[in-house]
């Protein structure tokens, strides 16, 4: 209950009944029509509340009635009002009348001594009100302390009754704004500022007085208001968040001005209203600020998926159908027909089994467990267009959660022309390669066919010089004359000019040596041919040693100035399934960097080096090394040789792309490994080793006589000075 004072105002002209009422109920004010703060004075022993009381007196009608004007203006009315009913000047039934005109809840009490004055004051026109009592005079002080308890009671109880049935009214009508509110913000039809503005108009009906406020919403710099809204002194306002951030504002004004002495015209309740609102408009402008980015979202990702060059399809993890598929889809596998597409499975637009030998279906299954598992998947794969084409494609999976439903979506597309552009690349770096070396080669080829071209002219000499023998004998043979010793004698003579022992020695020894020239002469075009050859996409069974000795010979002008070669190829190497054109280019790469470590070396000591080239079978693998004792690599760079563009060589004389380049097609295109092993200042070893169990897509082995090693293409020393 209210524990404030309770403000007593007593009207009589006779100053001993007020000081009556001051011994009784309290201490009058010295000064109440400027003191309107309620004075909290300790009362008197025997006073009847523990409610301290306020005691103001008047000594006239016109001056109480002043006195409870002033009061009920500044916010502080008096709860009892004792009226003396005979009064000079004004009686105290037209002061009672004027008190009601000031305040129509007061609580008076008349007082009398004429039985006339009461009958009068109950014909009165306010007699029948039931906030009026009487006493009769002369009075009583516990009657005065028991009347005034009853009415402070009274009053006090008709206030609490009165602020709690406001409070039910301001929580009604916060109520009934908080749901005119919410369903306008559940009207997803209706435009963002429309919904705003409306919401501002409305907030207003949530106030015990809505036609002295204007509300309006500012956020991000735009305003929504109702119509009469105008910034006031009195104003109201409650921050809008948004994730914990300030996105905006929603502010109350008064419109009527308000009593000087009041802190806000505002209700506790109406405080409460808005910041619920608030609240509520950050919820409801972050919601639709989510929705907006799922709808753009959408429709990007509808236009991207409509619009998109590569082929895009969904597929049930459940069913196992494809769902959905864009244009390009169509376009990609040749067909116009929707719901035919809609029926197949992944696997039903592949061949029975991928490029490894594994079963499409099977492998196909295992990729979409990767990419649920993983979160994505990006493989190569064979895909066949409905009128039975195949055509390589790479192949990105990703999950996604729809409706509840697992599905993936695949993203393919049509590397056909990929492949081409990276043979025709591997095929230029090769010429490229080729064309490097095309200088030592030249010189290679001119060392046998210099001295193939001295023997044949020395056999035309000679048969010059023999000739003349044979047309002697010719003649003799001819001739009819007697044979006689002159004949044989100029027949000795030619033959000692032409010095037949010798020609009869040195012939066949030149016929031998042209033809020995001739072999290296072919080897070394077989081998720049086995070493230019195109290649396949595909992987054929080759014959690893007679591959490795052809690279070693197409090269033999990059090592031979530097180091000695030494050859150990395992006569018992099976076919090994391989791309012999990129296994060609990597052992390529690797001898030349042997060659190029050694030399380096070789400026300093000018010792000639040694690259040692063997190939074993290892269990499953096919191993080849590669040996140099050149400078060998530093430890802390080991870990990079392979790297794109890293090279530990001077500027100019090396591009890092060597190593890369052959680790790729070992490792990426081979399945295989390549490691290396070095040790600064005594050489480097590379391992690659091929696995032996894939099986080739081809049948094509090229081997060697049976019992016959390859060995590397000589020419005799004797006449080859290269």
């Amino acid at each position: 209950m209210d524990s404030s004072p309770t403000r007593v105002l007593v009207i009589d002209d006779d100053a001993s009944i007020l000081n009556l009422f001051r011994a009784v109920l309290g201490t009058a004010r010295a000064h109440p029509e400027t003191d309107l703060v309620p004075l909290t004075s300790a009362s008197p022993a025997g006073h009847m509340s523990s409610n301290p009381e306020c005691l103001d007196t008047a000594l006239s009608g016109v001056e109480g009635v002043r006195l409870c004007e002033r009061a009920y203006r500044a916010g502080r009315p008096y709860a009892i009002a004792f009226v003396d009913l005979r009064m000079a000047g004004m009686d105290g039934i037209e002061t009672t009348r004027r008190l009601w005109a000031v305040d129509p809840s007061l609580l008076v009490v008349t007082m009398t001594g004429s039985e006339k004055a009461l009958r009068i004051a109950e014909w009165a026109e306010f007699a029948q009100s039931d906030r009026l009592l009487s006493l009769h005079k002369p009075l009583h002080p516990v009657e005065i302390r028991q009347v005034a308890r009853f009415l402070d009671r009274r009053k006090r109880a008709e206030d609490a009754l009165q602020r709690r049935t406001t409070e039910l009214d301001e929580r009604i009508k916060e109520l009934h704004c908080l749901h005119a509110v919410s369903r306008l913000m559940e009207d997803v039809d209706k435009p963002l500022a429309e919904l705003l503005t409306a919401i501002a108009v409305q907030i207003p009906n949530g106030f015990q007085c809505p036609e002295r406020v204007s509300a309006r919403i500012v956020l991000h710099d735009k305003v929504y208001a109702c119509g009469d809204f105008h910034e006031t002194p009195w104003k109201l306002a409650s921050p809008v968040m948004f994730d914990g951030e300030f996105i905006g504002a929603l502010e109350v004004c008064c419109l009527e001005e308000s009593p000087g002495d009041v802190e806000t015209p505002f209700l506790q309740e109406e405080q409460t209203l808005m910041e619920d609102v608030a609240k509520r408009l950050g919820d409801f402008i972050g919601r639709h600020k989510a929705e907006e980015r799922l709808r753009l979202s959408e429709e990007r990702h509808r236009a991207l998926f409509e619009s998109s060059r590569d082929a895009i399809m969904a597929t049930d993890v459940a069913t196992g159908k494809v769902t959905a598929v864009n244009p390009a889809a169509l376009a990609l596998f040749g067909t116009a027909n929707l719901q035919q597409f809609l029926q197949m499975a992944p696997w039903d637009l592949s061949p029975p089994c991928q490029p490894d030998g594994r079963p499409s279906r099977e492998k196909a299954k295992e990729m979409i467990e990767q990419a649920i598992r993983d979160g994505s998947a990006y493989f190569e794969w064979r895909h066949k267009r409905l009128d039975g084409t195949e055509f390589p494609s790479t192949v990105l999976l990703t999950p996604l959660q729809l409706d509840g439903q697992v599905r993936v979506q695949a993203t393919v597309r049509d590397i056909t022309e990929q492949k081409r552009m990276q043979a025709e690349l591997a095929q230029m770096q090769r010429m490229e390669a080729i064309g490097q070396l095309a200088a030592g080669i030249a010189h290679e080829i001119n060392t046998p066919t210099q001295y193939i071209g001295d023997n044949i002219r020395f056999l035309g000499d000679a048969f010059r010089d023999a000739s003349h023998i044979f047309e002697t004998l010719q003649r003799l043979v001819d001739s009819d004359a007697q044979m006689n010793a002159e004949p044989f004698e100029r027949l000795r003579a030619a033959a000692r000019a032409a010095d037949v022992t010798y020609l009869i020695g040195e012939i066949p020894r030149a016929v031998e040596q042209s033809l020995e020239g001739v072999e290296c002469v072919a080897e070394i075009v077989r081998a720049m041919k086995d070493f230019s050859h195109p290649g396949s996409e595909r992987k054929v069974a080759v014959d690893l040693n007679r591959a490795v000795q052809s690279t070693l010979t197409v090269c033999r002008n990059e090592w031979k100035y530097v180091a000695d070669l030494v050859t150990d190829f395992d006569p018992a190497m099976p076919p090994v399934p391989c791309l012999p054109g990129e296994l060609n280019q990597a052992i390529l790469n690797m001898v030349i960097n042997a060659a190029h470590a050694i030399a380096e070396k070789a400026e300093t000591d000018g010792e000639k080096g040694t690259i040692t080239v063997r190939t074993r079978r290892n269990g499953d693998s096919a191993e080849i090394h590669i040996q140099d004792t050149g400078t060998g690599i530093p430890e802390r760079v080991q870990q990079k040789i392979f790297d794109l563009f890293f090279t530990t060589k001077a500027i100019g004389q090396g591009t890092g792309q060597g190593l890369t380049m052959a680790r790729s097609i070992i490792v990426d295109k081979h399945s295989g490994t390549v490691e290396c092993q070095s040790e600064l200042g005594r050489g480097t070893t590379f391992i690659v080793r091929l696995p032996l169990d894939s099986e080739p897509d081809e049948t094509e082995v090229r081997a060697v006589p049976a019992g016959e090693q390859p060995t590397l293409a000589y020419c005799p020393p004797a006449q080859c000075t290269a």
